[in-house]
């Protein structure tokens, strides 16, 4: 219950009188449905930052590659040549 409210593993150790977390953790730490949708959620809400991230950068390069075609169109002459 302490885990799953937010505790760390180290004072939940502390508290049931363990010498080291490994002892904690091989005992008592099992996840609980609680635990396991927030942790679905934390990667989900990373997977979504990590695809914003990538589809932002590619929208600004994309943009860039359009304004350097943009500035070379306008620098050509009449007859099609730079």
């Amino acid at each position: 219950m302490l885990l799953e409210a937010g505790a760390s593993i180290k004072y939940v150790a502390e508290r049931l009188g363990h010498s080291n977390m490994e002892m904690t953790l091989n005992v008592y730490v099992h996840p609980t449905d609680t635990m396991k949708k927030d942790g679905m959620n934390k990667f989900a809400n990373h997977l979504s930052l990590a695809l914003f991230y990538v589809i932002h950068n590619h929208k600004i390069i994309f943009q860039k590659i359009f304004r350097i075609k943009k500035t070379r169109k306008t620098t050509t002459n009449c007859r099609g040549f730079s």
